[in-house]
């Protein structure tokens, strides 16, 4: 991950991520994480699952690498889906689940953009965002 965009983790309550390929062991000691598909082979992703729930202030959010590996039907009572692989952001609601691919706050890959995405929570209704770390490719969702 870009340094850059770790300012704006300041404000966050938790984060979690969708891929371990560019993130620090001391970050993945404590980071909710699922494995992805370049890191899923070393010795230290062995024990990472590939499809994750993490329940958040209230929220309870699937975190899986590929959006194939997405479980149909989702476990009871998910309301977000974090995925990562395509480095493609995107965000959608589907059957009252909101679906978001941050994109990739790493190096860029092809042509896509530096983002992250955001989940929060207010008065009990959740949203999400896409946040672009480098102007040159914006965001389209």
């Amino acid at each position: 991950m870009d340094c850059s965009g770790l300012k704006l983790w300041l404000p966050c309550k938790a984060a979690i991520t969708s891929s371990t390929q560019a993130i620090s062991e001391n970050l993945r000691s404590w980071l909710p994480c699922s494995s992805g598909n370049i890191d899923r082979h070393q010795d230290w992703a062995q024990h990472l699952p590939k499809v994750e729930i993490v329940k958040l202030k209230g929220i309870t959010l699937l975190v899986t690498h590929e959006r194939k590996d997405v479980p149909e039907p989702l476990p009871e009572g998910v309301q977000v889906v974090v995925t990562g692989h395509s480095h493609k952001p995107c965000i959608h609601e589907e059957d009252g689940v909101l679906y978001i691919n941050p994109g990739s706050a790493g190096p860029r890959r092809f042509k896509l953009p530096i983002s992250m995405g955001c989940v929060t929570c207010t008065a009990g209704k959740i949203s999400g965002q896409l946040i672009d770390l480098v102007s040159d490719t914006p965001v389209v969702p």
